[in-house]
């Protein structure tokens, strides 16, 4: 892990609460983003689709789901959690790694509240902005463990960003079709999860939940004088999605529960 250090209060007060999620499957696949500590120093929020390591519209089509035979949607997509996922880990701020259970989750509004066991210490957390909400040009930022060129997975280094609000479409992007918080700023895999501030704020207003890619470009590749071909890639833009934490008090069960203590 690299080790961290910034003279910034404000984003050595964030990196003390984000942490690194590492779902792991059973065919020996894992898929990494962020998370963050809230309410006390056991529960951390993150994004469903980063536990289950695919968007709800996906695995709503798969196989493993259309074929079972249970009876509720929401028993099958217990089912499909179960049947794909063998652990889940979350690397602390301090390097240190720990497995985690998956306390509930709202696969509708791409939410997961995970639980580390006791024993971990005393660890900080974050305040949620329950009341407050974004309005169009608010300064925003977020914290978390994005890809980095030249760096695994699993040890790229913390960053930080910055944007503003430009819209609020009511779209799916990697859960159900509601209203999403538009900001103008890249986001890339490793993001899913990341905690939202207003600019100078350090309360969570939002959880970052997706980002949009725009179509696909040719690129020359040149290999020598000699040869050269080209390959198509996907271009991340300058947009970036997440979910307000107050619509998910007004509308998710599982956030409710979670800030009210009853989860």
């Amino acid at each position: 892990m690299i080790k961290f250090k910034s003279k910034n209060k404000d984003i050595s007060y964030k990196h003390d609460r984000v942490v690194r999620i590492i779902s792991h499957f059973k065919d020996g696949t894992y898929i990494v983003g962020t998370g963050f500590l809230v309410n006390d120093n056991r529960n951390i929020l993150t994004c469903w689709h980063v536990i289950c390591g695919v968007d709800l519209k996906d695995f709503l089509k798969s196989a493993e789901f259309q074929q079972s035979v249970k009876t509720t949607e929401s028993e099958k997509v217990d089912e499909y959690f179960r049947n794909i996922t063998s652990r889940i880990e979350v690397e602390l701020p301090d390097g240190k790694k720990i497995t985690a259970i998956l306390k509930s989750y709202d696969y509708y509004y791409d939410l997961a509240v995970l639980i580390i066991p006791e024993g971990c210490g005393k660890l900080p957390f974050f305040e949620l902005e329950l009341n407050d909400v974004f309005d169009y040009l608010d300064e925003v930022n977020f914290t978390g463990y994005p890809r980095c060129l030249g760096y695994e997975l699993l040890n790229s280094p913390f960053a930080a960003n910055v944007g503003t609000i430009s819209s609020f479409p009511e779209i799916d992007v990697t859960g159900g079709k509601y209203q999403m918080t538009q900001l103008t700023s890249i986001c890339i895999g490793g993001n899913s999860g990341a905690p939202l501030f207003k600019k100078g704020c350090n309360k969570v207003y939002g959880i970052v939940n997706g980002y949009e890619w725009r179509g696909e470009s040719n690129v020359a590749v040149f290999k020598d004088q000699s040869f050269s071909h080209t390959v198509d890639i996907k271009v991340p833009i300058n947009i970036s999605y997440a979910t307000e934490l107050n619509l998910l008090l007004s509308k998710s069960d599982v956030f409710k529960n979670l800030v009210s203590g009853d989860d």
